[in-house]
Parts: structure tokens; C-alpha cells; sequence
């Protein structure tokens, strides 16, 4: 898959991606049972919670599985084509931790 081929698959799975939001989020809320009496999904996982730190942990430790496993394979690293595909999907991984970060920053003061 040359550089052409890999940026139109990407931008196919973002648009997949939006496309499934709704029903796994819609699905998220029923599995965690969002009820008018129980806890909401938001505030088990929102920012500031237990649950938005736990997505930072797992964020950092499949990135750095990635980064031992993967990117450092030899297999890897004697592709170029397969390394640069490996290094993107890393480089996806590190945004989405910072991105995690940056929203658990933005929680509500309880004071």
C-alpha cells in the first residue's frame, strides 16, 4: 500500500468511525446502565473520573506494547512500507493519549 492508498484508507476508517459513534455510544450508555437513578456514563467516565484515567493508563499501555512489539519487530523494521504503516498507527496512538489528557485537564473543579 503506497502513500496514496494508505491516506485513502485512512480517511475511509475516520468516516467509518463517525458513521459508528452513534450506536456504540448509544450501546455504551445501555451496557453501563445509564438509568435516572443510577450513575450516568458521563459521570463514571467523564473528565476527572476513575474511568478517564483508566482510558489514559490503557492509552499508554497499548502504545507502549505497540512500540516493543511492533515497531521494533524485525520483521518491521525490514519493510520500510511496513514500518511507516506501523509508525503511523503509533503516532495515532500518541495523539489519542494527549488528546485522553487534555480532556481529563478541562474537569470540573469540585469544590
Amino acid at each position: 500500500m503506497n502513500s496514496v492508498e494508505l491516506e485513502s484508507a485512512f480517511k475511509s476508517t475516520l468516516a467509518e468511525a463517525l458513521h459508528d459513534h452513534a450506536d456504540m455510544l448509544k450501546e455504551a450508555r445501555f451496557n453501563h446502565c445509564d438509568t435516572s437513578e443510577g450513575p450516568t456514563l458521563e459521570s463514571s467516565f467523564g473528565p476527572g473520573t476513575f474511568g478517564a484515567h483508566e482510558a489514559l493508563d490503557r492509552a499508554h499501555l497499548i502504545r507502549n506494547t505497540w512500540a516493543d512489539f511492533m515497531e521494533d519487530h524485525p520483521t518491521i523494521l525490514l519493510h520500510p512500507e511496513l514500518f511507516q504503516h506501523a509508525r503511523v498507527v503509533g503516532d495515532l496512538m500518541d495523539a489519542l493519549y494527549h488528546e485522553i489528557g487534555v480532556l481529563d485537564e478541562r474537569a470540573p473543579d469540585e469544590t
